[in-house]
């Protein structure tokens, strides 16, 4: 295995930042993209780390755009609320909710599974992620 500047294997570092991103957000993903794409030489370890905190920020994009529907369908509910028409918006905002929780569990699943992918210098194919990847980096 090769070593990254850290003095690592470079697919030790590409599997601790998936789990770091899963972990610790933004921040942390940041801070590791920006020393692998400033530090690093190795073209694979790049796009594993430009991967993490892009698939970060697509899982954040559904989650957030799902997340908006109960606040519009409460905003709906208050104002029927008022007009005295009785609608009533729990059972539709609760299966928003779970939505929003099975997309969290396969993010975790999928990133768990980035990690173990990338300790065997693998990956897998991301669609919107990849082709990103390859137009931009």
């Amino acid at each position: 295995m090769e070593k990254s500047n850290l003095g690592i294997a470079k697919e030790l570092l590409a599997a601790g930042i998936f789990v770091g991103a899963l972990a610790g957000g933004y921040v942390f993903a940041g801070l590791m993209v920006l020393y692998v794409l400033l530090k690093e030489d190795d073209q694979w370890l790049k796009e594993m780390a430009v991967k993490a905190i892009a698939t970060l920020m697509v899982f954040s994009f559904f989650i957030n755009a799902i997340n908006l529907l109960p606040t519009v369908v409460r905003w709906f509910g208050d104002l029927t609320s008022i007009l005295d028409a009785g609608w009533d918006s729990y059972k539709l905002v609760t299966g928003l909710g779970l939505i929003t929780n099975a997309i969290d569990i396969v993010r975790i699943i999928f990133f768990l599974v980035l990690a173990v992918k990338a300790l065997k210098h693998q990956t897998i194919n991301v669609p919107i992620v990849d082709d990103l990847i390859k137009k931009y980096l």
